[in-house]
């Protein structure tokens, strides 16, 4: 006679024990699984419509002239390689786009400064004048002393930091110091620029100040673009023609002497002429009285005429 509750009872502890063992399983595979996912860095491809970040770190600014499958962010304004990044679109793309047609007339109309210009395929000079880019940041990533309260001084020198970074690091267009960078952050409503050995000749930084005072005007009325074409068609002028460049003729000491020499000296001279040509009324008066007394002693003693 077959034992059928034993064969049951086995049977029925077949079943949990495969049972167990394939909880054991799931957990261990599953677990990995959910750990690689964990461990496995996915950066998303990422461009201004697809929630560009608010605020930028200056490594993580884009290229506008690399728009390779590798880059996270885009530069905006249907992902054309330009001179003008501007990845959260403050800018129109028409804007955008004029901008960048500025920037490069730059390039081609101004001269090689370069020691070694690069020739092409046809022998002769390639455009390889001054290069101009520009950036616009909605906000920068900085630490500020007081964070949520950074001085103007502060926010400035971040600013110049940001710029100076794209300028010879991440993006690095010159070839010998002939580039430019304009970096504008809306938020903080900063403007600086930076350049180059070579540019640095031509735009400078007194020169470059004088620009802001106008083109500030135009940034604190939200006229950003207005504001940027006008200080790069400055820009454009005084890197062509030379126009706006302050060559002082004479240094601060030269000047000072020239100044003590045109006001102190005069000044002396008519002091000196003054004390001796000149005679009060009372000097001359007791002059004229001693004179008359003497005039009339030297006639009394004048024998008298038979």
């Amino acid at each position: 006679m077959v034992n059928t509750r034993g064969t049951g009872v086995g049977l029925f502890w077949s079943i949990i024990h495969g049972l167990l063992l394939a909880v054991f399983i799931v957990n261990i595979y599953g677990g990995n699984a959910e750990r690689s996912e964990k461990e496995q860095v996915y950066v998303p491809q990422m461009t201004a419509h697809d929630d560009a970040p608010h605020e930028w770190e200056k490594e993580m600014f884009p290229n506008p002239r690399n728009h390779s499958e590798d880059f996270v962010y885009s530069c905006g304004h249907r992902e054309n390689i330009s001179w003008v990044c501007d990845p959260n679109e403050i800018l129109s793309d028409e804007e955008a786009e004029e901008l960048n047609d500025i920037a490069d007339k730059i390039r081609q109309a101004t001269p090689c400064v370069c020691p070694m210009c690069y020739i092409n395929a046809t022998d002769s000079y390639q455009d390889d004048g001054y290069v101009i880019a520009i950036a616009i940041v909605n906000r920068m990533v900085a630490e500020y002393k007081e964070q949520f309260c950074p001085t103007r001084k502060e926010l400035i020198q971040e600013a110049n930091k940001f710029a100076t970074h794209l300028r010879t690091t991440s993006w690095a267009f010159g070839e010998c110091g002939n580039d430019v960078i304009v970096l504008y952050s809306r938020e903080e409503n900063v403007l600086v620029t930076s350049t180059g050995d070579e540019a640095s000749k031509v735009l400078q930084a007194t020169h470059i100040q004088h620009l802001y005072e106008k083109t500030q005007d135009y940034l604190d009325a939200h006229e950003y673009f207005e504001g940027l074409k006008y200080l790069l068609g400055k820009y454009n002028r005084t890197l062509v023609t030379g126009e706006g460049i302050h060559n002082p003729l004479f240094t601060p000491l030269q000047l000072y002497f020239i100044v003590f020499a045109a006001v102190v000296v005069p000044c002396m001279i008519f002091v000196f002429i003054f004390i001796n040509c000149y005679e009060p009324d009372e000097y001359k008066y007791k002059k004229r009285h001693t004179e008359s007394n003497s005039d009339t002693e030297s006639f009394k003693s004048c024998p008298e005429r038979a």
